[in-house]
C-alpha cells in the first residue's frame, strides 16, 4: 500500500484519556497516536470475534453435552466446553 493514503476518521477524546495516549507514545510503547488507536481498534474487534465464538464453541458443547446425556453417558460441560476452546487456540 505504498504511496496510497488510508481513510481516516476524527475522534474527540477527553483531555485525561489523550494525556495517557500521549504517555504511552512518549514510553515508545507505541510510534504515535495514530498507531495507539489503530492498535487499540484491533484488539477490540479481535476480542470481540473471539467472544462471538467462545459463545457459539459453548452453544454447541451444550447442544453435544444433551446428545451424550441422551445416550446415557455423562461429561462435564464445563471440560467439554474448554477442551473445545483450547483446541481452537
Amino acid at each position: 500500500m505504498l504511496g496510497m493514503s488510508k481513510p481516516s476518521i476524527n475522534v474527540r477524546l477527553s483531555p485525561a484519556l489523550l494525556n495517557d495516549i500521549d504517555k504511552l507514545v512518549k514510553s515508545g510503547e507505541y510510534i504515535n497516536r495514530s498507531d495507539f488507536v489503530t492498535r487499540a481498534i484491533i484488539e477490540l474487534v479481535q476480542r470481540d470475534g473471539m467472544q462471538k465464538f467462545i459463545q457459539e464453541e459453548i452453544k454447541k458443547a451444550l447442544k453435544e453435552e444433551k446428545e451424550f446425556i441422551s445416550r446415557g453417558l455423562t461429561l462435564s460441560l464445563n471440560s467439554f466446553a474448554f477442551c473445545r476452546v483450547i483446541a481452537f487456540i
